[in-house]
């Protein structure tokens, strides 16, 4: 059956929202048909889960029009209008509850309602209104740059063509009004363009894009960046906007000439000010310290420290809700991975237990179930309770390419940790073979993998001798001496027990 765009509609809805949806088509204003209100009453007395599977539209259409059916018998076409008459309905009552719950939209329309109707008195004193309340509740983002970008222009706008009238009203005139739009605008200009700037880089690293060919590159070696935030911090001020270019001025330093008790500073007064910043900006300043701490694990002098730092902001993050970047968006799905992996290999089993299942339901519903029972397989097996990772293993269906490999890997130690040798040997030598024929694996990730799957074998090997303590010392010094190589601390381990 093609799917009834309705039902997908109304599947969304809570319990009271149903409620609230049928007293919205009791309004003739939205729902001009009665048989519209009619519809959506069978549909929930008949099908109280909203399930299109069981529908029977001949069996609704003859209760809706029973003397139509009389005569003419069912009608396909009156009920794929009368259902697409709902649809329009529910379209209705989802944006005007999204223009109530939302505060700046709802005075964004009020003011341009006023204005086309030319209530000017009523207009200003909605403008005011709007600007006080973005004074009041300061979220910094590009968003908020661009709402206060868009309420001074529509003052000044305004004030052009009334400047007798109003005037006296406002205490700034002429230029300094416009470098106040002009600063908002820059604001939301230079905040836009860092966080497409490194999701452009980030993007061009996962899929082997040519970043320095994108517009986004060109644009950016056109301007001095630093030097740009530099500017706009010094003419900011001490005010919030200055707060937070100091911010990515201090984050530049870092990234251009490492230093520990610096980057703590930082941390520190981000975290002191962080009630100032909104969702977007909060999550793009975090993933700043993630990738300042992915970089320094790198260094032989701390890296060890960074390990920890970046799983510990990762914690942050998720634990605070820093990691959203936009309102009703999924959990991501390689974020949720990383995660897992992450808590596992730094021996935090409990945190990680509680965040897949906090989390899995979050993802999309199609990776749902699969990234729960390979985050709890991971779980278990660092618990030693392989019979129980393997179950949740076997729980796992094939939709997600990478957490497949994991799937894979994980067995692989399941096997070895159960001596059951010959099962690791032959996923071994297969996966070998599926990691070097795939197209999806990047060159990086094959060669961490080839060299755990190489190192497994000649740990397998390894327990079947009877004297291994020189043979354990140089497999030892080789896993050790291995800078790409996936899973580093269990082989570690493991080589200890010879």
């Amino acid at each position: 059956m093609k799917e009834i765009t309705v039902f997908k509609i109304l599947s969304s809805f809570s319990s009271k929202e149903l409620k609230e949806f049928g007293l919205f088509l009791e309004s003739p204003a939205f729902a001009p048909r009665r048989k519209t209100k009619s519809l959506y009453e069978i549909l929930l007395r008949d099908y109280k889960k909203i399930d299109e599977s069981k529908l029977d539209k001949e069996k609704i259409y003859k209760e809706l029009f029973k003397e139509d059916y009389k005569r003419s018998g069912y009608s396909d076409a009156t009920m794929r209008h009368l259902l697409y008459e709902l649809q329009l309905c529910a379209d209705r009552y989802l944006v005007m509850k999204a223009v109530e719950n939302d505060i700046g939209l709802f005075a964004s329309i009020r003011r341009k309602e006023y204005r086309n109707r030319k209530l000017d008195k009523l207009y200003i004193k909605a403008l005011d209104e709007s600007e006080k309340m973005l004074d009041k509740d300061i979220a910094l983002s590009s968003e908020y740059f661009l709402n206060k970008y868009n309420i001074i222009l529509e003052r000044k706008n305004f004030e052009s063509m009334y400047s007798d009238f109003l005037i006296k009203r406002n205490k700034k005139v002429g230029i300094e009004e416009i470098d106040d739009i002009a600063k908002n605008l820059t604001y939301y200009f230079l905040l836009g363009l860092l966080y497409l700037n490194d999701g452009a880089d980030k993007y061009s690293k996962r899929f082997n894009n040519e970043y320095e060919k994108s517009f986004l590159y060109q644009l950016s070696q056109k301007i001095d960046i630093t030097d740009f935030v530099s500017f706009l911090k010094e003419g900011a001020g001490d005010d919030e906007a200055g707060k937070l270019f100091s911010i990515y001025e201090r984050f530049f330093k870092l990234f251009e000439k490492s230093d520990v008790k610096e980057y703590k500073k930082l941390k520190k007064y981000v975290l002191q000010h962080i009630h100032l910043f909104g969702t977007n900006f909060r999550s793009h300043i975090f993933f700043q310290f993630v990738k300042y701490s992915s970089i320094n694990m790198m260094k032989e002098d701390h890296g060890k420290d960074f390990k920890k730092e970046l799983f510990n902001i990762f914690k942050l993050m998720v634990d605070e809700g820093y990691h959203e970047h936009t309102e009703g968006t999924y959990f991501q799905v390689d974020f949720f991975r990383v995660l897992f992996l992450m808590g596992c290999d730094e021996g935090e089993l409990d945190w990680t237990e509680s965040f897949v299942k906090r989390f899995a339901p979050e993802l999309p519903p199609e990776f749902s179930k699969t990234s729960l029972n390979c985050g709890l397989a991971y779980v278990k097996f660092g618990r030693g309770d392989f019979d129980g990772a393997l179950d949740s293993l076997n729980k796992m269906q094939n939709e997600y390419f990478n957490m497949e490999i994991d799937k894979k890997l994980l067995m692989i130690k399941i096997f070895y940790e159960t001596k059951a040798y010959e099962q690791a040997i032959s996923l071994v030598n297969s996966m070998q073979k599926y990691i070097d024929e795939s197209k999806k694996v990047s060159f990086t990730l094959k060669e961490k993998i080839n060299n755990f799957l190489k190192l497994t074998l000649k740990l397998i090997k390894l327990s079947g001798k009877v004297s291994s303590r020189g043979a354990s010392t140089d497999l030892r010094y080789e896993i050790e001496k291995e800078e790409q190589l996936y899973g580093k601390k269990w082989l570690l381990e493991k080589v200890e027990n010879y």
